[in-house]
């Protein structure tokens, strides 16, 4: 999918399995904050996962640098 991606001109011409497990690292960091009960803290920048997750994809899509 990530290939289709970079192929049409979506994505970032990088490697598509570098783009890839960029996207698995965040997803696998989502999954782990989850399961580890770190999303419960009262400090958590938010604590559904779901909406996270699309904070979390709208910073790796958009980037956070300046």
């Amino acid at each position: 999918m990530i290939g289709n991606g970079v192929a049409a001109g979506v994505y970032v011409q990088r490697p598509p399995l570098e783009l890839a497990a960029t996207v698995w690292s965040l997803v696998h960091g989502l999954a782990m904050l989850a399961s580890t009960g770190q999303l419960e803290r009262p400090d958590a920048p938010e604590r559904d996962p779901e909406a996270l997750a699309r904070i979390m994809t709208e910073h790796l899509l958009n980037g956070i640098e300046r």
